[in-house]
C-alpha cells in the first residue's frame, strides 16, 4: 500500500527539494520506486559479524552464570539440609 506522500508525486518531489514550474522544459510526470535493493557494502557485512560474535559471546558467559547460579544454589540446599540434619 502506498503512504499519502507515496501517492501524490507531486508533494514527493517539492519534499525533496525539486521544484518546477509550469513553464519549464522538463516536467515530472511522476515518481517511480525500484523494487531491488542495492548491494550492502562489505564493511556492514563485517561490522553486522562482528557484533553476532559480540552478542554470541555475551550468551555464552551468561549460559556460564546460569550454570554457576544453579551449582552455587545446589551447594546452599545440601548445606542447609545437614544444618537441619544436625540440629533435629
Amino acid at each position: 500500500m502506498m503512504s499519502n506522500k507515496e501517492a501524490n508525486w507531486r508533494a514527493f518531489l517539492q519534499e525533496a527539494g525539486h521544484t518546477y514550474s509550469k513553464d519549464a522544459i522538463r516536467k515530472p510526470t511522476g515518481v517511480t520506486f525500484r523494487k531491488e535493493f542495492d548491494p550492502v557494502p562489505s564493511s556492514a557485512v563485517e561490522q553486522i559479524d562482528g557484533i553476532i560474535e559480540m552478542y554470541e559471546l555475551d550468551m555464552r558467559e551468561l549460559e556460564q552464570l546460569v550454570l554457576d547460579y544453579k551449582e552455587n544454589l545446589r551447594g546452599l540446599f545440601a548445606a542447609d539440609e545437614a544444618l537441619a540434619q544436625s540440629i533435629k
